[in-house]
């Protein structure tokens, strides 16, 4: 059915349609071609001759959420790698990387998407989740692991010493 001639795949057209369905363009261009995403595609179906067109006027965003009422307020995955991933097939490897978990302890932020939680899936024994509303900053991770001093300072040595004179 399928023959690579000079770079080109040729696919036979489909019953009532001479495009690709979505999911044989994602599998033949890959998902990184921009005519691939599913959120910018005009239809469920791909012209064969689809990267001689301008991306431009092929493409128009649609949006997100069908009606106004839906919030837009964005939560996020909050991913501690608590086990090393050191032993584990490859597949789990690289999707620990794709994470960006490499050491032990460390928390990345991801917005809550399907994509994401497939990947927490396949690793959901080596990491602990959770949900939260704002992703904190490494400034604020570092200031909330430092723990209290244990005193606090009434007066400055310079403000003392006039006092005392």
């Amino acid at each position: 059915m399928k023959s690579k001639i000079k770079g080109e795949v040729k696919v036979p057209p489909r019953a009532g349609g001479s495009g690709l369905s979505f999911r044989a363009a994602l599998f033949y261009f890959g998902p990184l071609c921009p005519h691939a995403v599913a959120k910018y595609s005009q239809s469920s179906t791909f012209n064969l001759h689809h990267h001689s067109q301008p991306i431009a006027n092929t493409l128009k965003p649609r949006p997100l959420f069908a009606s106004s009422s839906i919030s837009l307020t964005m939560s996020y995955f909050r991913i501690t790698l608590m086990r090393s991933g050191i032993g584990m097939p490859l597949k789990t490897q690289g999707v620990l990387k794709a994470l960006g978990l490499r050491k032990r302890m460390t928390t990345v932020y991801h917005p809550v998407t399907q994509s994401v939680a497939g990947q927490i899936m396949r690793i959901k024994e080596l990491v602990d989740v959770k949900e939260v509303k704002n992703p904190e900053t490494k400034e604020q991770m570092r200031a909330a692991r430092r723990p209290d001093p244990g005193y606090y300072i009434e007066k400055r040595a310079g403000e003392a010493m006039r006092d005392y004179e």
